[in-house]
């Protein structure tokens, strides 16, 4: 699933701080298309409720969530993202194990994944997202995704060099190895995700 689609305007989100935002800029901003525009594009880069459309099950109307009235409207792209189509999808079908596995790990390490600090290393670079999971100030996981169809060199950024980590998880899709975290990352969308070892 992915970010809700830019033909949305500031009716369509729902969470609230999403909604005052957006009128606190109506009301600095009346006649101001262009910081409007801005403002738009800010709640469709960072708003909440891009993580609270409807689950997608199949093509179906409000995308299988509920015969009722959803919440929030499901995603435009539901007819062609969904559960049931990436079932049948060969390319797809290795992603559903792993994302509940994923959601069972994240459980598992809930004082790190879930109550834990998050900070965001290397922010301009495209192609590689890369962030920390800190637990009383102190790194405890680096998890680094790359979404480029390119290997990528040395992903963990000079301050992190000295940490002891761990390999603890990683998903690689399509062809290639994934080598030792801190070292070399290779092949297009995966995940890694290392932990602190123990002193």
């Amino acid at each position: 699933m992915v970010n809700v689609p830019h033909t949305w305007g500031p009716v369509g989100y729902k969470d609230i701080d999403s909604i005052n935002y957006w009128n606190e800029m109506i009301k600095r901003f009346p006649n101001d298309r262009s910081m409007l525009d801005k403002a738009l594009k800010a709640l469709r880069n960072g708003g909440r409720d891009n993580a609270r459309t409807a689950m997608q099950w199949n093509a179906s109307e409000n995308a299988g969530f509920t015969t009722g009235t959803p919440w929030i409207r499901a995603h435009d792209n539901c007819r062609e993202i969904n559960v049931e189509a990436a079932q049948k999808d060969p390319s797809s079908i290795q992603c559903l194990p792993f994302l509940a596995e994923m959601l069972k790990f994240r459980k598992q390490h809930s004082d790190v994944f879930i109550e834990g600090g998050f900070e965001i290393y290397d922010q301009a670079n495209p192609d590689i997202f890369t962030f920390v999971k800190t637990v009383r100030g102190e790194p405890h996981a680096a998890v680094v995704l790359n979404f480029s169809d390119k290997e990528q060199k040395d992903p963990i950024l000079q301050n992190l060099k000295h940490k002891k980590l761990v390999l603890l998880l990683r998903m690689v899709m399509g062809k290639g190895i994934c080598l030792e975290l801190g070292r070399e990352l290779c092949t297009s969308y995966h995940l890694i995700i290392g932990a602190q070892k123990n002193q």
